[in-house]
């Protein structure tokens, strides 16, 4: 199976690793997210199974899948893994507890929602962390006033669904952007209902503004 993620492990493992972030906020987001610290976790796009990693010391039993095999063979340390190309999961029905989706929405279509649905037993859960709607809408960017530096937040076409390309050490990868209200939406329909949700802003003395929103942090339960 040979695929565009297949060359982008080395650009996962340097975002991963140079970026505060990840540890500071994205980790702490997700596990205040999970519904239970016992039973069966699907990790979607676990990557090379660093959250794998958190969910085992939570108490959970991670499995985790992904697209890219170099970073499959390091997540292995951390559970059982396998590699699909999703949304299809070889994994009965009803068969796990919950499943965490960690910037890893952004790249997966809609039908990721039906598909969790089917392999989560009723009453089980779903929590996902993702880059912040506000920022993804295409257009979206940080601009720099040339006259002082200071910088601002140039917001995108936010209410249209979309996609943007971003460079990912000289491969491009896709970004995909929903509304709020479109990925809230397409989870109710495939029987997710809405247990809570989170936005995150950017970091005090972050760019470009601490009041905006640069995550989001959501809980479903499985009806």
């Amino acid at each position: 199976m040979t695929n565009e993620w297949d060359d982008l492990a080395d650009w996962w493992r340097e975002e991963l690793e140079t970026d505060p972030t990840y540890v500071e906020v994205v980790v702490p987001l997700l596990l205040a997210m999970l519904d239970t610290r016992t039973g069966t976790v699907l990790d979607v796009g676990c990557g090379n199974g660093r959250i794998m990693g958190e969910l085992a010391l939570a108490g959970l039993e991670p499995v985790g899948c992904d697209i890219n095999g170099s970073l499959l063979a390091e997540a292995a340390t951390f559970g059982p893994v396998m590699r699909v190309e999703l949304p299809g999961l070889p994994i009965r029905q009803a068969s796990i507890d919950g499943a965490v989706l960690v910037l890893s929405f952004e790249h997966l279509e809609n039908e990721i929602f039906s598909e969790l649905a089917r392999v989560i037993r009723p009453g089980g859960w779903l929590a996902a962390v993702a880059n912040h709607p506000f920022i993804t809408a295409p257009g979206s960017a940080s601009i720099i006033d040339p006259t002082d530096g200071e910088v601002f937040w140039r917001p995108g076409t936010y209410l249209d669904p979309g996609s943007s390309i971003e460079d990912a050490n000289g491969q491009p990868v896709t970004f995909l952007h929903r509304p709020i209200g479109e990925f809230l939406t397409t989870a109710a329909k495939a029987e997710f209902s809405l247990s809570e949700l989170r936005e995150v802003p950017f970091e005090p003395g972050g760019l470009p503004d601490a009041g905006l929103p640069r995550l989001i942090g959501v809980r479903w339960t499985r009806q």
